[in-house]
């Protein structure tokens, strides 16, 4: 019993033989070569304003007090400079009463410039919030930190 036209060679490769094998070839290696190339992805360059230490824990809150001249409350934060190199953290203060939830209050911005500042220095900011009604406590909280670095590192 003969297979494929008349004539031909035992051991020959016929024209569909090679198409399936190359469909077979491109389905076993396809999806590894994807995995590959997708597991690899984009280079990207490492930046100075990507801290190693998330910025919150070198600012600390060190009084919330509503001023009785004008009656608007403040908020005093603290900061240890994380790197001697010159930048600046921005920090936004959340002022709120007992009942709100956290970050429902107003916003307040303090920017505290790190400039010229050996590594573990303390500075300090002021975020000055809105009028206070009296009589009321106002709750103060750190709602958000942003440091940025500006200049090569090790200055």
């Amino acid at each position: 019993m003969a297979y494929g036209r008349p004539g031909a060679r035992p051991g020959e490769w016929r024209g569909w033989q090679v198409a399936l094998v190359l469909v077979a070839a491109l389905l076993v290696f396809a999806p590894f070569m994807l995995y590959s190339w997708a597991a690899i992805g984009p280079r990207q360059q490492p930046t100075d304003a990507v801290p190693a230490v998330p910025p919150s824990r070198d600012v600390s809150l060190a009084a919330c007090r509503v001023d009785p001249a004008d009656g608007r409350v403040t908020a005093r934060v603290t900061v240890t400079v994380a790197a001697a190199r010159p930048g600046a953290y921005r920090i936004t203060v959340d002022f709120r009463r007992a009942e709100q939830e956290p970050g429902a209050g107003a916003k307040a911005t303090a920017v505290v410039d790190t400039a010229g500042v050996r590594a573990g220095a303390v500075l300090a900011g002021e975020a000055v919030g809105p009028r206070w009604p009296r009589g009321v406590a106002p709750f103060c909280g750190v709602y958000e930190v942003v440091r940025t670095a500006v200049g090569p590192p090790g200055r």
